[in-house]
């Protein structure tokens, strides 16, 4: 991919805004940049080999879920969907009121949500140096948004602002809501090139992601694929599950229950006993998220080699395979 000549002065910057004192433990942010998407998108990425823009994915029909709100895709000015977009930074107002498992009736945006969320995380500085990148100051989706590709345009972006984490005026600090949502666009798709980690919320969701990927994809990108452990790059306020234990006897699902959360959920186990092609199913409406969900396995035939799968109110919230240590004995 062809860079832009003064691609030397972006660095320059870039260096010197992590020397910034107000970043505080965000100093690691303008290294990257980020895009965040659901499970099931991002294993389309992963088997595509790179990120397609909104008309991409609309042509082909294959966009898995929808994590945008209806309204904000109708306000955004068609030329925009023709881009790949990237946040400058993680945790923005969009993926505050997007992510996580939320009962029905507690969706912001026109239903859409982002319940298992995966970021994609690239290095900034060789996306930002391309010479047909571009990169605005706030939210694509606001009425009258620029987009810029010089080295002057790029010395005023409001960092600040774009970086600004807690609380603000809403009244008269609403510019930083904003900011918040700087993003960079590339034409048409994006290789993967200059990733450098995908990322996911949970051990359960890592495991539950690399069970989504065909074989071949996921022995491909395995080693990029993490948990973030310390809570820098999710919200965490709503359902997931943050750890799940299998084996012969029970299954037992360790969740954060989200501080949020007011409603309920419906859940549907299924379990499918490989050896017989059994499926057993448990479901239940009405169900307030607790600590530890369990489930007794002493109906199965053949406990040592099984799949399950949880969704909640139909998204998928878990889904791995177990084989006993015991099968992996036998000389056969």
């Amino acid at each position: 991919m062809q860079q832009k000549n003064d691609a030397h002065l972006f660095k320059q910057v870039i260096d010197s805004l992590k020397n910034e004192s107000w970043l505080g433990n965000r100093k690691w942010w303008p290294n990257y940049l980020f895009h965040f998407t659901d499970i099931k998108n991002a294993a389309k990425i992963l088997s595509y080999g790179k990120l397609l823009s909104r008309d991409r994915i609309t042509l082909i029909g294959d966009m898995e879920n929808e994590n945008a709100s209806p309204e904000v895709i109708n306000n955004t000015v068609s030329k925009w969907k023709k881009y790949v977009r990237f946040y400058f930074r993680p945790r923005t107002p969009t993926q505050f009121n997007n992510e996580g498992f939320r009962p029905i009736n507690e969706r912001l945006l026109g239903g859409a949500h982002c319940p298992m969320p995966i970021f994609f995380i690239f290095h900034s500085l060789p996306l930002i140096a391309l010479e047909d990148s571009q990169f605005s100051y706030g939210s694509l989706a606001s009425h009258g948004t620029e987009t810029y590709n010089t080295i002057e345009k790029f010395k005023e972006m409001p960092f600040a602002s774009i970086y600004h984490e807690g609380s603000y005026d809403p009244h008269s600090q609403n510019y930083i809501k904003y900011h918040r949502h700087a993003e960079l666009i590339i034409p048409d798709d994006c290789d993967l090139e200059y990733l450098y980690g995908i990322v996911c919320r949970s051990h359960a969701e890592k495991e539950t992601f690399l069970h989504h990927l065909d074989a071949p994809t996921a022995k491909i990108w395995e080693k990029l694929i993490s948990v973030d452990t310390s809570g820098k790059l999710f919200y965490s306020h709503w359902t997931y599950i943050d750890r799940a234990v299998l084996s012969t006897e029970r299954i037992i699902f360790y969740l954060n229950k989200g501080n949020r959360v007011k409603g309920v959920f419906e859940y549907h186990l299924d379990i499918l006993e490989h050896q017989s092609g059994k499926h057993y199913y448990s479901s239940k409406e009405g169900y307030s998220p607790k600590d530890i969900l369990s489930f007794d396995l002493k109906n199965l035939k053949n406990s040592n080699d099984y799949t399950v799968t949880l969704r909640l109110d139909g998204d998928l919230a878990y889904s791995n395979v177990y084989k006993s240590k015991e099968d992996d004995d036998l000389p056969f």
